[in-house]
């Protein structure tokens, strides 16, 4: 149930920011196509909590490495076209994702 509540609160803040874009570019620079929701899987990398509490470095980077490539790869994707309007867990989310190379 908890990971549920998480994942629908991410795909909402996912789809918020998404519509936040300047420009008519989308995610990727696709059109019109809007940012594709995280999985659980991806949410879980990230937070500890529905109200998307950044999890420990350590950890964060322990979970990052068992995601797959195509999960990775979304998330840098996601984290390069989204505007932050406010402090939160997409933000320290990205930040960490943006600072890894």
């Amino acid at each position: 149930m908890l990971k549920t509540i998480l994942a629908a609160t991410f795909a909402f803040a996912m789809a918020s920011s998404a519509m936040a874009q300047e420009g008519e570019a989308g995610s990727g620079g696709k059109g019109d196509s809007p940012a594709k929701p995280w999985t659980e899987e991806m949410n879980d990398t990230f937070f500890s909590d529905t109200n998307m509490t950044m999890r420990d470095e350590a950890d964060v980077k322990a979970r990052w490495e068992k995601l797959n490539p195509e999960m990775q790869e979304q998330v840098k994707a996601d984290c390069k076209t989204m505007k932050f309007e406010v402090a939160g867990g997409m933000e320290g989310a990205c930040k960490w994702v943006n600072a890894t190379k």
